[in-house]
């Protein structure tokens, strides 16, 4: 016997290999429906990228710069002739002692005016104070500098407590002098005392002053040119354990004085994390409303594509609903073939948007930042948008009629 077809049925498997074979069959048109998708996508993805990968950046630099520094300096105020110095003689030694503290430098700059500095090398025919600051410092300057020259040293306990004739010089502060091997003996003059120059510092993003200055020893400061004054008032730079500054600034005052904490000035570093934490939320939430504006452009222009393809298909469409295929299976193949399209432009916006993040890190010399849920969200995204596209066509689809769609052929 004889099995007889029945009319209508179509499976999804059937569906979708048309719907493919559509696609495939026609590049050119299928390149301009999937190209809006292609060009929303990338642009997404590159730009929360980039936006990511800054905000990356800027928040390493502040961990590890600005929120691990706390300052300490002497009240101008508070500053008395019996005690004009505030901080005790072992300064140093006490802050270090506290949990979280990585390293303490004591510093400050002498008074130029007051003291009447005068400052030259062997060759020099003018004074060098006029444009580099002498600073006294103890042993752990070392510290606020990137590195120490490699042909030199820096400041030792013995070195500082001896009260010897000794000089560090900032990493500008050489280059002016021209001070390039420190194998040869350089000498400078300050108030007619000679200093021995044994180091030079590398650059100093904590205490930027330093990298103009010539820096003594503590103690032979105050031997030979005295006290800071309240123009240049004693201060101190702590650089702490990460997630540590806060807490040491509020114990500082009383490890340096727990008899008088209130002659110091303590600045703690900023909580960038609230500040950043703003700047993001805002921008997560513009880039948002970019993609819902992506989505919305991407589904019109697959929508106009797809409708236009529908119409220079009227025919084909006739002739298969004639044979017997329904409207709902026209209107599946129009929605497939529209999600492929917004599928596969979304895929390859996505790398495209990847491969410019890359290279734009690489030419910043940044790491790479890209949210994963991004990247698994940019091809349903485009997904979608073909879907809604294909829907806006298959009404078109539903409204011709059979007769009319074969009068085109």
């Amino acid at each position: 016997m004889r099995r007889r077809t029945v009319p209508g049925r179509v499976s999804l498997t059937e569906i979708v290999r048309e719907a493919v074979a559509s696609v495939s069959g026609m590049p050119g048109r299928s390149l301009l429906t999937l190209a809006s998708t292609l060009i929303g996508i990338a642009s997404l993805v590159a730009l929360m990228g980039i936006a990511q990968t800054a905000a990356g950046q800027i928040n390493v630099g502040f961990s590890l710069l600005q929120t691990t520094l706390v300052s300490v300096r002497m009240d101008p105020e508070q500053m008395t002739d019996a005690d004009p110095m505030g901080f005790p003689d072992d300064a140093t030694a006490a802050v270090t002692a506290l949990n979280g503290v990585q390293s303490a430098a004591l510093y400050w700059q002498l008074d130029a005016d007051a003291l009447d500095l005068d400052v030259r090398t062997r060759t020099s025919t003018q004074n060098l104070a006029d444009s580099l600051a002498v600073y006294a410092a103890d042993a752990g300057v070392d510290d606020l500098a990137s590195s120490v020259r490699a042909d030199g040293t820096g400041f030792t306990d013995y070195l500082v407590a001896s009260g010897s004739r000794t000089a560090i010089l900032g990493e500008r502060a050489a280059e002016k002098l021209g001070v390039d091997d420190l194998r040869v003996p350089t000498t400078l003059s300050i108030n007619g005392e000679h200093f021995t120059v044994i180091g030079v510092l590398g650059a100093s993003e904590s205490v930027p002053q330093l990298n103009t200055a010539i820096i003594i020893p503590s103690q032979t400061a105050l031997t030979l040119f005295g006290q800071p004054t309240t123009q240049h008032p004693a201060h101190m730079t702590i650089r702490t354990d990460v997630g540590a500054a806060d807490l040491i600034a509020r114990q500082v005052r009383y490890a340096l004085r727990p008899d008088a904490p209130s002659l110091f000035i303590v600045t703690a570093p900023q909580d960038w994390s609230r500040a950043t934490g703003g700047v993001e939320d805002s921008v997560s939430g513009l880039l948002l409303a970019v993609a819902v504006v992506i989505l919305v452009i991407s589904a019109l222009a697959i929508g106009t594509a797809t409708l236009s393809a529908v119409n220079e298909r009227a025919a084909e469409i006739g002739l298969r609903r004639a044979l017997g295929a329904r409207s709902r299976h026209i209107h599946l193949q129009v929605v497939i073939e529209a999600a492929l399209l917004g599928g596969l432009g979304a895929l390859t916006g996505e790398s495209i948007g990847v491969l410019i993040v890359v290279v734009a890190s690489a030419v910043h010399e940044w790491t790479p930042v890209l949210d994963p849920v991004l990247l698994v969200a940019a091809p349903f995204l485009g997904i979608v948008a073909g879907i809604v596209g294909g829907l806006m066509a298959a009404r078109a689809v539903s409204r011709l009629e059979t007769v009319d769609a074969l009068r085109r052929s």
